[in-house]
């Protein structure tokens, strides 16, 4: 029976193949895996601001109630009782504006004289807030739409490193089989 191959020649074609999956491993997973955790880290700070301005409507919400609740207050009490309450809701209501940075049409008045002022500010606010929200999340759903291709390429290299290191250890274990 002659030989087909040579056993040095099995051994250096399956040690080429054990380098070859050990730099695909080593080099190109690494470095997808750097990527991957970068993107990831990015997700997890746009998840944290998401649920940072969700918090921040809810705040808007709260004091919406407490404005309104306080102005209904103001208008069953007279006196200097009243003015305090429609200083602190000009204060709250300019501190929004300031906050969220909102355009009014209109400056606000001393004394706010209705609800709608409250509810206009506070709907304003909330809604630039939801606006956010919608632009931040989009930027995550960009950013996950970028993991999902490395990460495959990853699994396809992984199982193209493997398959390499497993046939590079069988010529080379091969080499006593043909001696």
């Amino acid at each position: 029976m002659t030989r087909i191959f040579k056993p040095w020649v099995l051994v250096t074609i399956g040690i080429v193949f054990n380098i070859s999956s050990a730099v695909i491993t080593h080099y190109f997973i690494d470095m997808n895996n750097q990527q991957i955790r970068l993107l990831e880290n990015n997700i997890n700070n746009l998840d944290s601001l998401i649920e940072s301005q969700w918090r921040s409507k809810t705040q808007v919400d709260r004091k919406e109630e407490f404005l309104l609740s306080m102005l209904n207050r103001s208008d069953n009490k007279e006196g200097s009782f009243n003015s305090e309450i429609q200083n602190l809701v000009i204060q709250q209501l300019t501190d929004l504006v300031n906050q969220q940075s909102i355009t009014l049409l209109n400056p606000l008045e001393s004394p706010v004289k209705n609800f709608k002022t409250i509810i206009t500010v506070t709907s304003q606010a909330k809604q630039k807030i939801i606006d956010s929200i919608n632009n931040t999340y989009l930027r995550r759903l960009e950013l996950d739409n970028q993991r999902h291709p490395v990460s495959e390429k990853n699994a396809l290299l992984s199982t193209l490193a493997i398959f390499l290191q497993v046939t590079g250890l069988i010529l080379v274990l091969s080499r006593d089989i043909n001696a």
